[in-house]
């Protein structure tokens, strides 16, 4: 017991009588969590598709997520803790009584006394020099998995791992011209230990907003309501008051923004948690939700490490910078880089968000629009809904003559699945278009009402591993009309629906006002398409597959422990198929081309430099420069690979889009992006060639 701080249960046992002799204003404050949850759990039962049962299973992985919500680096905890929350885990799914009352009270105890043994650890880590190890190693994996260490002398190895790591990579960041990381370390060896412990210091008082025992106090209360929701599916998530407040309050009053929202995640990197629909950002079309963000430079100042700040604060900071432009270095879920300039700017709502491209062979020309999430009227300033906008440009793409539409839903998380709806009757007439089954079990037809088609050419759809949810919708049911060629590779595999719900105390015991205690984003529902089969856990796939660069990721639903099933609906639709592609013979010319080709063959045959699902990394000083090259080798693989690969079409946009680009800097310079953008896109390229032999074929 010395040195080793208190045991789970005699901080139990202490905060027990301490709640009997101090804890009735405590504990009062705690019991809101209990009513939170309780509540939340029976909203929960009510309205979502699959609700949990309150078992020792889901009870235990929803204790796993709570404490890996309070320590994310697996560094404060070990599997012996969680085990030790076993007799109070039983009680998360519980609506009879206020089980969870005291819960967080104890645990508020035992947190404080972690992060002082933390601090007292880190101290000790870095007091002097760093003895490392030829044979040691770390893992840096893609995958969501993350396991606690068995006990506590594990959990200090995997915390002194971590200091070493942290040291060599700031020691990689300081390397000059023509140095190493062992000789940089060697002569700033004392000042890099103290780098990493100030790191270290404020990243874990971020994550656990230490300022106050009220406020370690409310993290914990909203880490474990974000557990058990979290407990139902990977989609259901819990919003405290506080958090849409902030949420509502990141656009600045005067209506300008970079347009893009940044969140923290799970590891405590800043990731774009949203875009605005019309903004710089958007405009962009290569910014997407949950890309990475590296660095910022904003004005002349350069901001290359956030982990002291959070996500919302950095929102802030650009919103209310007088500054109006801003450099921003993001890393996509594929793990590529890339870096994006940005403007801020009045988003106009009167205008179209949706900007597409003319694309222009000797023999063709043909329409590509670039959609990064479905959104609704509504939406940020935004009067009009995605589908308005899309048909809006396609009407200008018509003006000028386009013999086929390339409609690319690359990296589209998804949005509103009734512009997904609308999206799909711009292709197709009136008739079925899913169905969506809730915990009743009775499928609800979803239907295309509106008569005639605004675009009859052909069309290509363009998805991949990161398309998920309303985008995966729209090629799925366009595949099933045949009025879509499906080209890319297979899709995420969300087939789900969420609604957001408030969650109200019935007794108003706490809230005379009777406003929502919190809210709660609920999957009320599973989507199916209209052959009563769901690409939920298995993406829509390609009628064509091309090239995929991430296809070692193992990123998708399925990858998920507690992601929902889908089984067959049997409902019979009565639906009419447009005619049969030519998929046999149009993938024989592809493949044909792809053979021939150079850059392809390039691609293909160096495989083993494509992006990887983990990197182990042997921590040696003398050898560290050349294991950084694992990480590197995939960026020089990219650049080699794109100075080989040839444009098959000239870029240009509209006659309507050109007169406003022509009379506005910033917007011809966003057109500069798109074309750099859509010139180097090697899947485009060879999307545009399918487009071509389809339009040719199908007036055969």
């Amino acid at each position: 017991m010395k040195g080793q701080g208190l045991t789970f249960l005699r901080i139990l046992k202490i905060s027990f009588f301490a709640l009997i002799f101090f804890g009735a204003e405590s504990g009062f404050a705690q019991c809101k969590t209990s009513v939170r949850t309780k509540v939340m759990v029976q909203t929960l039962a009510r309205v979502h598709v699959s609700p949990i049962q309150n078992n020792e299973q889901n009870s235990a992985s929803i204790a796993e997520a709570f404490f890996l919500k309070i320590d994310p680096y697996r560094i404060l905890y070990s599997h012996t803790d969680l085990s030790n929350a076993a007799e109070h885990s039983k009680y998360f799914l519980d609506t009879l009584d206020h089980h969870n009352c005291g819960f967080i009270d104890q645990i508020v105890v035992l947190h404080k006394d972690r992060l002082i043994k933390f601090h007292k650890e880190l101290d000790e880590y870095t007091s002097g020099a760093i003895t490392f190890l030829k044979a040691d190693s770390i893992t840096l994996n893609w995958s969501r998995h993350r396991e606690f260490t068995q006990n506590d002398a594990e959990r200090k190895k995997r915390f002194q791992k971590m200091i070493r790591y942290r040291v060599l990579m700031r020691a990689n960041e300081m390397v000059g011209e023509n140095g190493s990381v062992s000789a940089t370390l060697k002569a700033n060896e004392s000042q890099i230990r103290s780098f990493v412990k100030e790191d270290l210091d404020c990243e874990i008082d971020v994550i656990n907003k230490l300022k106050s025992d009220q406020e370690i106090s409310d993290f914990l209360m909203e880490a474990l309501s974000q557990a058990i929701a979290e407990g139902y599916d990977p989609h259901t998530q819990y919003f405290s008051i506080q958090k849409k407040n902030a949420f509502s309050a990141m656009l600045s009053s005067d209506g300008k923004s970079f347009g893009i929202i940044i969140d923290d995640n799970e590891n405590n990197e800043k990731i774009i948690a949203g875009l605005i629909p019309g903004s710089a950002a958007w405009k962009q079309n290569n910014v997407h939700v949950d890309d990475r963000v590296l660095s910022i430079k904003l004005g002349a100042k350069a901001m290359q490490d956030f982990r002291c700040t959070s996500g919302e604060e950095l929102s802030a900071m650009l919103d209310n910078s007088p500054e109006t432009r801003v450099e921003i270095l993001l890393q996509k879920s594929s793990g590529e880089k890339i870096l994006v300039q940005l403007r801020k700017e009045i988003i106009q709502t009167e205008d179209n968000v949706i900007n597409g491209l003319i694309l222009e062979s000797e023999n063709q020309k043909v329409g590509y629009i670039s959609l990064p999430a479905f959104y609704t009227s509504g939406s940020f300033y935004v009067d009009k809904g995605c589908a308005n906008d899309v048909g809006k440009e396609i009407l200008k793409m018509k003006v000028e003559g386009i013999k086929g539409l390339i409609l690319d839903l690359r990296n589209n998380g998804g949005g509103n699945l009734g512009e997904s709806i609308d999206l799909a009757g711009l292709f197709i007439d009136v008739g079925p278009i899913g169905m969506l089954v809730d915990n009743s079990g009775k499928p609800v037809i979803l239907k295309e009402l509106n008569k005639g088609i605004l675009f009859d050419g052909p069309l290509v759809v363009m998805i991949n591993g990161f398309s998920a949810s309303a985008s995966e919708f729209l090629a799925g049911v366009l595949q099933d009309y045949n009025r879509a060629l499906i080209v890319g590779s297979t899709s995420y595999g969300k087939s789900t629906a969420q609604s957001i719900f408030p969650i109200y105390n019935s007794i108003n015991q706490f809230n005379s006002k009777n406003e929502p205690l919190a809210f709660v984003k609920a999957t009320n529902s599973i989507g199916y398409r209209i052959t009563g089969y769901s690409h939920q856990k298995k993406g829509v796939v390609p009628d064509i597959q091309l090239t995929n660069l991430y296809s070692e990721l193992g990123i998708s639903e399925a990858s998920y422990k507690n992601a929902l099933n889908a089984e067959f609906v049997d409902k019979p639709l009565i639906y009419k198929k447009f005619k049969l592609m030519p998929i046999e013979e149009l993938q024989k010319r592809s493949n044909s081309r792809i053979g021939g080709d150079e850059a392809m063959q390039y691609m293909i045959s160096n495989k083993s430099k494509w992006k990887k699902n983990e990197y182990t990394l042997l921590l040696d000083p003398a050898t560290f420069d050349m294991e950084l090259k694992k990480l590197d080798a995939y960026d020089e693989f990219m650049e080699e690979m794109s100075s080989r690969f040839k444009c098959p079409f000239t870029i240009t946009t509209t006659s309507a889009n050109l007169s406003v680009i022509a009379m506005d800097e910033y917007l011809r310079e966003m057109f500069g992006y798109q074309k750099q953008d859509a010139a180097e896109d090697f899947q485009l390229h060879e999307t545009f060639l399918i487009l071509c032999d389809l339009i040719t074929l199908s007036k055969q």
